[in-house]
């Protein structure tokens, strides 16, 4: 840490001290929430290989020419649970089919079924075994106000970046990276210090900025302009005729279960013309694949005729909630 009270550096007057103690207060406001993110960051680097090896023996299914529909997958979750289904998995082959369904009392269930008849292999977490280090990580354990929080953070860790390179400057000749004295010296451990954070505060910097969209206050303005700017939206095909964005009145009014960042809080689509023909999970999937889309993929279901399916898929796996 630079000590404004050092000979060399007093003489840079009030500001510089000023702005000594604003990066020292950054650095005891984010570092237990910088220690916190970092670590449930990196544990959740692993979720694949955690889930797989916890969940690997319902992911799976025998290999099977003959498959049922998706809409028997669905129907056949939907009658084991009583619930709602809102995400349909379609498999690979060897994979299992997952059907996420929203229980009456609200909660939500992940079921695994054998595509060739629709046998329940067993049920898993919606978000995984890791799902509460992912809310452990947003601090959305603590309540809606501990994202704030996390924002805030954020925030003040640019600030620590910020002003530690300001500080860090080097002066007029003075050099830009050096280790003076030994352990033993107070100037060591500062410079020690200064050296280490050229390199990290970069790191800092791009996990901040990059972490914010995902926040609170920041990220709902983010996505609003995604949202407006259709980005992360397919253009509607020709067949899809009178369909439109949705106002924005109706955005998130309607459930799609799980969707791309870009297009949470959005509602996806909205006819401008009726129709007596409704899609169904059958349909919905020969859509799907008919442009391309290989297994695995997420479809999001909406019961709604008003609104537009959703298929959805990233790096050739599951895209998360």
């Amino acid at each position: 840490m630079i000590d404004p009270r050092d000979k060399p550096l007093s003489r840079q007057g009030g500001l510089y001290a000023a702005l000594w103690r604003l990066h020292f207060f950054a650095g005891l406001i984010v570092a237990p929430v910088l220690l916190l993110m970092a670590a449930t960051g990196g544990l959740y680097l692993f979720k694949a290989e955690i889930d797989g090896l916890l969940y690997g023996r319902l992911t799976r299914a025998p290999a099977s020419e003959v498959r049922l529909p998706p809409s028997a997958w669905v129907a056949a979750a939907e009658a084991a649970t009583g619930g709602e289904a809102r995400r349909l998995t379609l498999p690979a082959e060897g994979q299992a089919a997952a059907v996420l369904v929203r229980l009456p009392d609200g909660g939500e269930r992940l079921l695994h079924l054998d595509p060739a008849d629709a046998r329940l292999i067993g049920e898993s977490p919606p978000g995984g075994a890791l799902g509460w280090i992912k809310r452990l990580h947003s601090l959305e354990t603590f309540g809606p106000w501990a994202n704030l929080l996390a924002e805030i953070a954020a925030g003040w860790a640019i600030l620590l970046v910020v002003t530690g390179a300001v500080l860090w400057w080097p002066r007029p000749g003075q050099p830009a990276i050096a280790l003076r004295g030994g352990p033993a010296r107070r100037p060591f451990w500062r410079d020690l210090h200064a050296l280490i954070g050229v390199f990290a505060g970069a790191v800092i910097l791009f996990l901040a900025a990059t972490g914010m969209p995902w926040s609170a206050v920041w990220g709902q303005q983010v996505r609003a302009i995604t949202n407006q700017a259709g980005w992360g939206r397919p253009e509607a095909p020709p067949a899809a005729g009178g369909w439109r964005p949705a106002p924005a009145a109706e955005a998130g009014t309607h459930a799609h279960g799980a969707t791309p960042w870009a297009l949470q809080g959005e509602a996806l689509a909205a006819r401008t013309s009726a129709t007596t023909e409704f899609a169904d999970a059958v349909d919905a999937v020969a859509a799907a694949t008919s442009q391309r889309m290989a297994p695995p993929f997420d479809l999001t279901l909406s019961r709604d005729p008003e609104l537009a399916w959703t298929a959805s898929r990233a790096g050739g796996g599951r895209v998360e909630d």
